[in-house]
């Protein structure tokens, strides 16, 4: 597999979530839109295995992201050891929390300091209110709550103000596809909270390191205002749904995924490329011969002058793309 070499945001691919099937429709809908909400930030992200994790790749990450419910306790007791000395996990809802049995995973339960009791999906049946395709089905599922960043979380937000979007004046996000009803250790610090006043995300520092859950699916939330209510549609023009290019994305569900790791992380030491416009995802391969910037314009228009500028050496090599 072909991936960025030393990327600072790896996401957790779980063949347990693939035996239990945890991993597919709504939780699947949630990996795919995360991701690209990191790229859309101009980060690099690389997808680590369970037995990656075991063998010790994570050392080769910054910040590791779990989308998915089931975890093997092997890569768990891994990742415990690897936050300790220092590394920041992102835990969003169920995230890990779920062992290869299938059973409540006590030692990522301990690493959040967090106890689920279970996911609420709302009231709809399976097929109406699963998330399978984003553009398809994400404006029809039911919203589920609200998240609204604590104080300081807007704070940290607005010290990154030159490496994220501006927030402008909102600080919220909705919540669709899946709610983690779940209690929180004492030790944890509040991040964000529902529309009750209960905690949504908390934040746990253990050793050196910082373990982060979420209790939503956060990418879903990027997404969910540049999706219009449309009738499903397929066809070959412009016109149709299928070729509907989403804009207006979330930035606030978007900085505050890229928050844990920005906290610990100057941004310039992990953004390769900054280009004039967000929303465009740039690439970064490179070889003896030259240097070649793979460009992907989800504004929707044509850009000129797009590349702002290049870091320091040093951040050209540690984002050389190699085999894997």
């Amino acid at each position: 597999m072909v991936q960025p070499k030393g990327a600072p945001v790896a996401i957790l691919y779980s063949e347990s979530a693939d035996i239990w099937l945890s991993g597919v429709g709504t939780f699947g809908a949630g990996l795919r839109s995360l991701y690209l909400a990191y790229r859309h930030a101009g980060i690099p992200v690389q997808i680590l295995t369970e037995d990656d994790c075991v063998s010790g790749r994570l050392v080769y990450a910054d910040m590791l992201v779990i989308t998915v419910p089931n975890v093997a306790d092997s890569a768990a007791l891994a990742i415990q050891a690897w936050v300790k000395q220092g590394g920041v996990v992102i835990g969003t809802a169920s995230g890990g929390l779920l062992n290869e049995f299938n059973r409540t995973s006590q030692i990522m339960t301990t690493l959040f300091g967090v106890v689920q009791a279970g996911i609420w999906r709302g009231n709809q049946d399976a097929f109406n209110g699963t998330v399978d395709l984003i553009k398809q089905d994400l404006k029809f599922v039911d919203t589920l709550d609200l998240v609204t960043l604590a104080e300081t979380s807007v704070a940290a937000l607005r010290t990154h103000s030159s490496d994220v979007p501006p927030l402008g004046n909102t600080s919220t996000m909705v919540v669709k596809g899946a709610k983690s009803i779940f209690t929180r250790s004492s030790a944890t610090a509040v991040l964000a909270t529902f529309g009750d006043g209960t905690a949504a995300a908390t934040r746990l520092a253990v050793g050196h390191g910082v373990a982060v859950y979420m209790g939503w699916l956060p990418g879903l939330s990027y997404f969910d205002p540049a999706i219009p209510v449309r009738p499903v549609d397929r066809g070959s023009t412009d016109e149709n749904f299928n070729h509907f290019l989403p804009t207006t994305f979330n930035d606030v569900a978007k900085g505050f995924l890229t928050m844990p790791l920005l906290d610990r992380v100057n941004a310039s030491s992990v953004v390769p490329i900054w280009t004039s416009h967000p929303l465009v995802e740039v690439g970064l391969i490179t070889s003896p011969v030259g240097t070649v910037l793979p460009c992907v314009n989800w504004f929707g228009n044509s850009l000129k002058n797009l590349l702002r500028h290049w870091l320091q050496r040093f951040s050209l090599i540690r984002y050389q793309w190699q085999a894997a």
